[in-house]
């Protein structure tokens, strides 16, 4: 669990927004889901089938963790559906997908 953090940590750093007033632009290229996605789903794979767009959204509707390089959840697969329009964040990424056997 300690090794997932200290993973999802560096994740978010990495794929956190450019401060606008730094200098940056006022909008951010993110993933963002064009189709249901469902859990266990690698991001590769959902971009090869069409389910993940890029969209250029303004910096002050970027959620935190939000990625725009898909390279940053190489080799992981998503944790939980995601929905249609939904934002791609590092959050809904990690290593196995949870199942619920109830």
């Amino acid at each position: 669990m300690v090794i997932v953090a200290i993973g999802t940590t560096l994740l978010y750093l990495y794929a956190e927004p450019q401060n606008p007033r730094a200098g940056g632009s006022t909008d951010r290229d993110v993933l963002v889901a064009s189709e249901p996605i469902p859990a266990g789903t690698t991001a590769k794979r959902a971009l090869a089938e069409g389910s993940l767009d890029i969209e250029s959204i303004p910096m002050k509707d970027v959620l935190e963790g939000a990625v725009g390089n898909i390279e940053i959840l190489d080799g992981q697969v998503t944790l939980v559906d995601i929905s249609p329009g939904q934002q791609i964040l590092t959050t809904l990424f990690g290593e196995t997908a949870s199942t619920d056997t109830e």
